[in-house]
């Protein structure tokens, strides 16, 4: 064997090699790159959160005149994080996959609305679906953060 040279190193790379056109396009995404933390629950969250997101209603009260979904994380380090807020959603016995909007979104804790997918930064995380009927529609602007919810709500909720 050669004695090593001062010049050549050990590098590592990788290759990523893909038959399927559409991984390019999921790559190039703008707003996976919006996100702090580059995981995989993250990525896969952005992408499937909506076909994963199939619910099933049953035994709404027959007085409901709208819904309220809040999908939050319990266990976040800085308190509970809203994952998903949105309201004023007409009542139905599903939310369909691959849905684009339901009802008035509100503001997630990213500052956003709509969905943010989980991606917690350590530990073990979990994550509920709240859903409310309400004998009112809410009627708040789009963007309500989920205390402004919480106070409007009050008095109104016949089902959680």
């Amino acid at each position: 064997m050669p004695p090593p040279s001062l010049w050549a190193r050990a590098h590592q790379f990788t290759v990523e090699f893909s038959s399927n056109p559409a991984w390019y396009a999921v790559q190039a995404l703008p707003y996976l790159m919006e996100f702090p933390h580059e995981c995989t629950e993250q990525t896969f969250n952005r992408l499937y959160a909506n076909a994963l997101a199939r619910f099933w209603i049953e035994d709404l009260p027959p007085q409901t005149v709208s819904l309220v979904l809040v999908m939050d994380d319990p266990d976040a380090p800085v308190g509970t994080w809203d994952h998903w807020v949105a309201y004023d959603i007409e009542p139905r016995s599903e939310i369909p996959e691959a849905i684009e909007s339901l009802g008035t979104a509100g503001t997630n804790s990213w500052g956003r609305t709509g969905y943010g997918g989980p991606c917690p930064p350590s530990g073990t995380h979990r994550y509920f679906f709240k859903l409310y009927a309400l004998d009112i529609e809410l009627n708040l602007k789009t963007g309500a953060t989920t205390s402004q919810l919480v106070k409007a709500m009050e008095g109104h909720i016949l089902d959680k």
